[in-house]
């Protein structure tokens, strides 16, 4: 039987003085948030003041690093001992639903990163209930049940987590595109984007998202957007002496002239016709 997703069982830890048979999975190591600059820092000065006072957490079958992958780099470069928990999964979606699961326990995502991972565990979770249906109308009560559920656990409505998802799928395309620097950027704490301005990146051509991104990457910011140009219009009076006035005005002596050219020319055409 299939468990669900995030289920797991621990073993007992076992210790390592350098992690080297632990594996780095890009994929799951990209669900989780980056820390900032000063985090790192604190976490480093943590490190070697306390140790690794909590394990790291490994997927038993894979050997597959979970989570600590800050602590994981810091103490193997200072040679700091370490603890690691080994978890067992059934597949790599269960696995991959818990790392989503653990990281949103934390207290120091931003919004962008909360709303990222909901919308990453509702994504797993949909698929993994859903499945390949025969009924479509069977496979869409899957998605409203998993909705529904996350909105209940995380305390939103079920259309914030159905939102989160689109969010998600903007977040993973853009990265496609630009690479994980561009999530990283779009997540972190000090991004100062909005999840409207994420979804109109993605829907951009890929050459134009990288540019938008290396803009953001070295200004902080995304360009701003330009509103297309408006045709001048002008609204023209019916009397024939405020006409030629509004016309004058507007068009100024040269295209007045043009105008009155114009008109001639037509006038002459009309006359000959009849």
């Amino acid at each position: 039987m299939k468990a669900e997703p995030g289920a797991a069982g621990k073993r007992e830890g076992r210790a390592s003085d350098a992690g080297e048979d632990i594996q780095i999975d890009k994929t799951l190591a990209a669900l989780i948030p980056p820390l900032s600059k000063d985090e790192l820092a604190q976490l480093e000065r943590s490190l070697l003041a306390e140790g690794c006072r909590d394990p790291l957490l490994v997927w038993k079958e894979k050997n597959i690093l979970l989570d600590g992958h800050n602590r994981l780099k810091i103490c193997r470069q200072h040679n700091i001992p370490f603890k690691v928990h080994a978890l067992e999964f059934p597949d790599r979606e269960v696995a991959e639903a818990f790392v989503v699961k653990n990281q949103l326990g934390r207290r120091n995502l931003s919004p962008e990163a909360a709303s990222y991972l909901r919308g990453k565990r509702y994504l797993v979770e949909k698929q993994t209930h859903g499945g390949t249906r025969e009924k479509e109308s069977t496979d869409q009560n899957d998605r409203l049940e998993t909705a529904k559920r996350l909105a209940d656990e995380y305390k939103v409505g079920e259309a914030t987590i159905r939102r989160d998802g689109r969010f998600a799928k903007a977040v993973d395309s853009v990265a496609e595109n630009c690479g994980d620097k561009a999530k990283q950027a779009i997540l972190a704490r000090d991004a100062n984007l909005s999840r409207g301005a994420v979804l109109r990146l993605a829907k951009m051509k890929a050459k134009e998202q990288q540019k938008a991104v290396q803009e953001l990457l070295e200004k902080g910011k995304l360009p701003r957007r330009h509103a297309a140009k408006k045709r001048a219009t002008i609204t023209l009076p019916t009397e024939p002496k405020s006409l030629a006035e509004k016309l004058f005005k507007g068009l100024g002596a040269k295209g007045s002239s043009e105008v009155l050219e114009a008109l001639t020319k037509l006038l002459e055409g009309r006359e000959k016709k009849e």
